[in-house]
């Protein structure tokens, strides 16, 4: 093994060693022992050996942790849905990047399932809403 190859290696390993501190625990997976972790800015996850002294090893190297998205639907004429279909009627998608932005555009809404642009949460499982975001006539919410 040649100075250059051996440094190298060294460099990967103590790029891969991570303070306690940079991370948010997840999971403790109890099968392997390792720990599942993210980065402070929740963008990224990997698998890590717990060193001691307050310091993990990456053992998986970082993978980019995917967005969630919360979803909710208003309906512009009240709770209504097509006799033909059984589709919601007159209803728009909205997306929201955490469940309190949804939860709050959702409280704006009408009062009562009859009234005017009356709101609900909807799963992102919802047969409905995968359509609208498959056809991209989804609406995005930023706060």
């Amino acid at each position: 093994m040649n100075t250059i190859t051996l440094n190298s290696a060294i460099n990967d390993a103590n790029r891969n060693i991570i303070p306690a501190d940079d991370l948010i625990v997840v999971h403790h997976e109890s099968d392997s022992g390792l720990i599942r972790c993210r980065n402070k800015a929740k963008t990224l996850t990997g698998l890590f050996a717990d060193m001691g002294d307050g310091v993990y090893y990456n053992v998986t190297g970082w993978v980019r942790t995917a967005k969630r998205h919360y979803y909710c639907v208003s309906y512009g004429m009240g709770l209504a849905v097509s006799a033909n279909t059984g589709d919601r009627y007159a209803a728009a998608y909205h997306s929201f990047d955490s469940a309190d932005e949804r939860d709050a555009y959702v409280e704006e809404g009408g009062d009562f399932r009859s009234s005017n642009d009356w709101r609900e949460p909807v799963p992102a499982s919802d047969r409905e809403l995968k359509a609208a975001i498959s056809d991209k006539s989804i609406i995005i919410c930023r706060a």
